[in-house]
């Protein structure tokens, strides 16, 4: 009763569950149970409103904000160009503008695919998050424009997967171009 009085969680609406790794759409809620599609494998889940109730549930349809659902991706950009112990700071500064023309590269590219489904009215973001032993981390931040109304997993697994899987592949392209490694290898320093 309190599921279907609440208007939080409607037919066609998508939905991340605590303790499931997956993304579903509403298919149906009653008194009794609520019918989920998941969006990754097709199937169909039961689940008991009972249980559902005691569980965090992000409707990921009615979002917080007009900007969409944030979304980021993690890269980690290898620095092997860079001799930190002579403190090159040119090198290092020349490493950073690559990685910024990297970046800037998929987002030109982002805008002008059409499989990827991020707000146009807001700009994609990176920064540096992490400095680590092996690489440099760097988090991608988009936002996902409206999700589709929709009972077709299909449509939600190209809306939300789609994009991520496009942006990695636009973002590994460009690192490419830019001569930067996204591989982070073991370095060993050999001591004689």
């Amino acid at each position: 009763m309190v599921i279907l009085s609440s208007d939080m969680l409607e037919d066609g609406d998508v939905v991340h569950i605590e303790g499931m790794d997956d993304t579903y759409i509403i298919s149906r809620v009653t008194f009794i149970y609520t019918l989920l599609f998941n969006t990754r494998t097709n199937y169909k889940t039961l689940v008991r409103n009972s249980k559902l109730i005691e569980l965090h549930i992000d409707n990921l349809t009615k979002k917080a904000s007009t900007d969409g659902l944030r979304e980021e991706l993690t890269f980690k950009i290898g620095d092997g160009t860079l001799d930190i112990k002579s403190h090159q700071p040119r090198a290092m500064k020349t490493f950073l503008k690559d990685v910024d023309l990297m970046f800037t590269k998929v987002v030109e590219a982002a805008k002008e695919d059409e499989l990827v489904h991020i707000n146009p009215n807001v700009e994609i973001e990176w920064m540096m998050t992490e400095t680590g032993d092996y690489a440099l981390e760097f988090k991608l931040v988009y936002f996902l424009d409206a999700l589709p109304k929709t009972k077709l997993t299909r449509k939600v697994r190209k809306h939300i997967v789609g994009t991520r899987n496009r942006l990695v592949r636009l973002s590994y392209e460009s690192s490419v171009e830019h001569g930067l490694s996204l591989a982070t290898p073991d370095l060993i320093t050999l001591e004689r």
